[in-house]
């Protein structure tokens, strides 16, 4: 009884705190105004191996923002969207000149023949460090929990807490960083990071090659690669919470998880090629701060 006495107590008191807290506004997004705005902020990607012998060294999206109101607890939004993701590999690939179908492990498309033995490389090995690039068009279907919350109990937020899936096409395409800043391939790597084999097979060496491995390479990405511009259809989920600040502007924070199945071609890649590591990717992230102004 008294237990009960208590809880009664405390969500009585929480109600009226809430109430005394919230912010009315004359109109919230799901009552006739449109958004417009853009996001920006951390992008990754991921497949089921790359945490064992490859690492993200960064990323990051711009996303822009139409939303219109459907009815009063529902909103579609169109997302245009530009992201990369910087990888490299922390195991050396050999640039070997496979000319066999049955042997394509390494380095075996031509836009690494300057990194073999018999075209002047001192030793044919290359750490992959690229680029993959996303550009996205996707349509979202807005559900605004805070809006309802709002129909039921009948008071106005000036937060509102909202999920949202979405579908899309995604385009990616890849560069490569293959030149230092002096214009030379890079060479010697292996005996710079100090890789051998005993290092990589530890939990603690791979922190260390995760570590020591970006420092040798100077991030231009200036070679484009033989990878073919790629075309996927995307769905997403995703959910967020904004801030109106006065009548017209929205702050906001907005999680999106993004998913993109394979293509049968992709699938059908060799495996242990560049082609295969690159675009094996089959999901990503993006964690974004979101300005919107609302139009009249």
């Amino acid at each position: 009884m008294k237990t009960s006495v208590t809880i009664i107590l405390f969500m009585t008191i929480s109600h009226i705190s809430m109430s005394q807290n919230i912010d009315k506004i004359p109109e919230t997004t799901a009552t006739g105004k449109m958004e417009v705005g853009f996001s920006s902020g951390y992008f990754t990607n991921f497949n089921e191996y790359w945490g064992f012998s490859e690492l993200a060294i960064q990323g990051w999206g711009w996303n822009l923002i139409a939303r219109y109101p459907l009815k009063s607890i529902l909103s579609g939004k169109i997302n245009l969207f530009y992201g990369y993701v910087d990888r490299v590999s922390i195991s050396p690939w050999e640039a070997i000149d496979n000319t066999s179908q049955f042997q394509k492990i390494g380095l075996v498309e031509e836009v690494f023949d300057i990194y073999r033995p018999e075209n002047g490389h001192p030793d044919g090995f290359w750490f992959p460090n690229y680029r993959n690039k996303s550009k996205s068009l996707n349509a979202d279907l807005i559900f605004s929990i805070s809006n309802l919350i709002s129909k039921i109990d009948k008071k106005e937020f000036s937060w509102e807490i909202y999920g949202s899936i979405g579908f899309g096409l995604l385009n990616k395409n890849y560069s490569l960083n293959l030149y230092d800043d002096n214009g030379d391939f890079y060479s010697d790597l292996i005996r710079k990071v100090q890789f051998d084999f005993n290092t990589f097979n530890t939990s603690e060496g791979r922190k260390k090659l995760r570590k020591d491995i970006p420092k040798f390479f100077d991030n231009s990405y200036e070679t484009e690669s033989e990878i073919r511009p790629i075309n996927l259809f995307s769905y997403s989920f995703n959910g967020g919470i904004s801030k109106s600040i006065g009548d017209r502007f929205l702050i906001g924070f907005e999680f999106r998880k993004l998913f993109y199945p394979k293509s049968e071609k992709l699938k059908s890649l060799p495996f242990r090629t560049f082609t295969q590591l690159a675009t094996d990717d089959i999901k990503g992230e993006f964690y974004s701060l979101n300005f919107s102004y609302r139009l009249f």
